[in-house]
């Protein structure tokens, strides 16, 4: 009998000691549940790419922009992105806007065009969009996205477009803000530099595949304006090897910032002509200040730099 208590007290110590252990044992279990599970967290992230945190950008005469969200779409045909921000009108009267400027990491990214009202009282959402051919002329993957920065003018519907108001560059900083850096581009050959612009000629492309019909090739520049206001580089295509082929181009560069361009080329200008045997090209270059639509219908803007021809070699 005495024995039979003996074991029955021997296993019950037991079992109270392997408690016990569990019982220590648990915190620090729980931790490296924790830090495993932060790990996993941290990963996804990083597979998610550039991120932001809802952020307001400009609040001023009761306009107030907020910059809502960031969506990277790599696993398409046609990858693309797009930023998505909410203009809120608590004035008491209607405004109209136009998105003058888009930029990421630097680099100017599409032209934007036309005014959209927002109503007093009511809000708008704004989503601005860019592509991944945009992104490489600039010498970035599409997911590679630091900053990106949108201008804004603002007026109201009686007045003229050049009577807004400028909000002046806003930015949207993203998860990647200290990862992914702004820089120029390397390589190249300075063909233009006037007024604080500098351009350089980068090589010949082909067109993209849903132009290649139309367009025969394309010349690739890169623009940095080191100046202290915004331009329009107008780089106009006079001739290839003699050939007239002509093409306009303008391009939006705001002060202290840079843009990938290219000049197309028309097929029915160069007909069969083929990269390899291009020799020289020659364009007309001259820049402007921001244009305006005038009464007539009529773009104007105040000359910066004269029309100058620029012939230079592709080989």
């Amino acid at each position: 009998m005495k024995k039979d208590i003996r074991k029955w007290e021997a296993l019950l110590t037991a079992c109270i000691l392997a408690a016990m252990l569990c019982a220590c044992a648990s915190p620090e279990a729980k931790k490296t549940e924790g830090k495993q599970g932060g790990e996993q967290k941290t990963q996804e992230q990083k597979e998610e790419g550039s991120v932001i945190e809802e952020q307001a950008v400009y609040e001023e005469n009761g306009i107030r922009i907020t910059a809502k969200e960031l969506k990277i779409m790599e696993d398409t045909d046609y990858p693309s992105g797009s930023l998505t921000l909410l203009m809120e009108n608590e004035g008491t009267e209607d405004i109209m806007y136009e998105v003058s400027a888009v930029l990421i990491n630097h680099y100017e990214m599409d032209k934007y065009y036309g005014g959209q009202k927002v109503p007093a009282g009511k809000k708008a959402n704004i989503q601005l969009s860019f592509d991944e051919n945009l992104m490489k002329k600039a010498g970035y993957d599409i997911n590679e996205v630091g900053e990106m920065e949108v201008e804004f003018k603002l007026g109201k519907e009686s007045q003229e477009i050049e009577e807004f108001s400028s909000t002046g560059l806003l930015s949207v900083k993203t998860s990647d803000y200290d990862s992914v850096k702004s820089r120029p581009l390397e390589g190249g050959r300075e063909i233009y530099n006037e007024a604080g612009v500098r351009i350089s000629y980068l090589g010949l492309s082909e067109p993209l595949e849903e132009y290649n019909g139309y367009y025969g090739f394309g010349a690739d520049m890169f623009i940095e304006n080191t100046s202290d206001r915004p331009v329009v580089c107008w780089i106009i295509g006079k001739s290839v090897d003699g050939k007239v082929a002509e093409s306009y181009h303008s391009f939006h560069v705001s002060a202290g910032r840079m843009a990938g361009a290219s000049v197309d080329f028309l097929k029915e200008d160069i007909g069969d002509m083929e990269i390899g045997s291009v020799g020289e090209i020659t364009v007309t270059i001259h820049l402007n200040s921001e244009e305006y639509m005038s009464e007539e219908g009529y773009a104007t803007s105040d000359m910066i730099a004269d029309y100058k021809d620029v012939t230079f070699s592709v080989q």
